[in-house]
This record gives C-alpha cells, sequence and structure tokens, in this order.
C-alpha cells in the first residue's frame, strides 16, 4: 500500500511522508499521527472489517496513543459482503513452529502439558471503530455499505434463486 501511495503522490508532484512500522511497535508508531489507514480483506454488511491480524490492535492502540486520530478503511465494493461473514481461518501453525527451531522433548512428550499453537490470519474491526470507508466510487459510510449489500443479495438472489 505504502508502494501505491508513494507512486500516486510522486505522479501527482504531491508531497507526502510515509513511514512504515512493524506490527510490534504499533504504540510507538501511533504517537501522533492524524490516520490510520487499513486496507479491508472482507466488509460485512454491518460495516465491520475484515484484515491481517493486527489490524484491530493497531487500531486500539492508536485511538488510546492519538485520541483525534481517524480509521479510514480503503477498499473495493467488491470486498462488500452481501451474506454471512466466514468463518475464522487459520493458517497452519508449522509457519509459526518453525520458527522456534527443534522443540525440546520434554515440550513434545509431556503426559501433563500440551502446547497448543494458533496461526490466526485475519481478525474483524468493528465498525463503531472506523470513521471513513473509501472506495473506487467515494468516500461512503457504513449505512451505505449495508444499502449496497442489501442491493447485491437481492441480484443475487434473483438471478440465482431459479438453479
Amino acid at each position: 500500500m505504502a508502494e501505491v501511495i508513494a507512486s500516486s503522490a510522486s505522479e501527482s508532484k504531491t508531497l507526502a511522508s510515509l513511514t512504515v512500522h512493524t506490527d510490534a511497535s504499533v504504540g510507538v508508531a501511533a504517537q501522533g499521527v492524524d490516520i490510520v489507514l487499513i486496507g479491508a480483506n472482507l466488509i460485512s454488511r454491518t460495516a465491520a472489517v475484515s484484515n491481517k491480524v493486527g489490524s484491530l490492535p493497531a487500531v486500539l492502540t492508536a485511538k488510546y496513543v492519538a485520541p483525534g486520530v481517524k480509521v479510514v478503511i480503503l477498499s473495493e465494493k467488491e470486498k462488500f459482503l452481501h451474506f454471512l461473514p466466514p468463518c475464522q481461518k487459520e493458517n497452519n501453525p508449522q509457519e509459526v513452529i518453525q520458527a522456534w527451531g527443534e522443540l525440546s522433548s520434554s515440550l513434545k512428550e509431556s503426559p501433563h502439558s500440551q502446547v497448543n499453537v494458533k496461526n490466526v490470519c485475519f481478525e474483524w474491526v468493528s465498525s463503531d471503530l472506523i470513521d471513513h470507508f473509501i472506495t473506487e466510487d467515494r468516500d461512503t459510510d457504513s449505512k451505505a455499505i449495508w444499502e449496497y449489500a442489501e442491493e447485491v443479495g437481492q441480484k443475487t438472489d434473483q438471478y440465482f434463486a431459479n438453479l
């Protein structure tokens, strides 16, 4: 996203200062910011946003550290869901475990303890934490998202109901 913003600023000869931080430094990164810009994998009909894990802590931390911050979601309208959101998706825990190297035999073989690793991919940011939505058409709000999702749902039902 930073590359696209920088490229667009360069083409329009607009001065833009972008800094990219790791997830773990969100508390430091949020100090003095005006906007938290987040993409969306999905947007529910209630305008909640599903995005990569780390999005919710980034929003919550920014709102705590910089109370005037605006949370802006940048997304295509095709990401608006007109049906119930899918179940929580998890990636293979091995993706996390492999970074640890060899697990000790006491950890692997202990009859008294079990270590479970969760590798969650996406999380939901509630619509009450979001200030603006920007789509390819315009700046929009949660009411417009709901209306669009309803319209798409009706068209979907119309086209596929009799199959």
